[in-house]
């Protein structure tokens, strides 16, 4: 169990940074820059400053359209992350609620109840995941971190029911 907790702990790290700001920004300089180096034409053997409205539209829109395309590769990636993620506290939560079956007290009762919010952190995760599917581009950052947060917050409540029930 200990070495699917670290690794539990790495999948999280991976899932927390799904969108590399820094490589979009990059990305957007890098389109910028080369749209203004190619605007700077060569005409007749002379460099031109000037160039024309279409060409620099042209270049914008494909500066715009890599970027877009870049950020939905994020976003996909993450959602995949999560869902992965999620699977995967689904299966560790079924095995725990299994491995629990059949002991008594109320030692049972008190780990039965935290198994039951486990499942509904899981749902409620998922939710959140659905609205972020559907979100926009502005606003799925924010829902990100919310999900990065409830994602934390749903391993250290497995590791506290998983603990217990070792104690037990």
């Amino acid at each position: 169990m200990p070495s699917e907790l670290s690794e539990n702990a790495l999948n999280r790290r991976e899932v927390k940074h799904g969108m590399n700001k820094d490589g979009l920004l990059l990305i957007t300089l890098a389109v910028i820059f080369s749209t203004l180096l190619s605007a700077c034409a060569v005409q007749d053997g002379q460099i031109s400053d000037e160039p024309s409205v279409q060409e620099v539209e042209q270049e914008a829109e494909e500066a715009l359209e890599a970027v877009e395309d870049y950020a939905l590769e994020q976003k996909e990636a993450f959602e995949a992350q999560v869902e992965a993620k999620l699977d995967e506290f689904e299966a560790q939560i079924a095995s725990l609620r299994t491995e629990t079956e059949g002991t008594e007290g109320e030692a049972d009762s008190d780990l039965n109840e935290e198994i039951t919010a486990l499942e509904e952190k899981v749902d409620t995760i998922r939710g959140d995941l659905d609205e972020f599917k559907s979100a926009s581009a502005e606003a799925w950052e924010d829902l990100e971190g919310g999900i990065n947060a409830a994602l934390e917050e749903l391993e250290a409540a497995y590791d506290q029911a998983v603990s217990r029930f070792g104690e037990g």
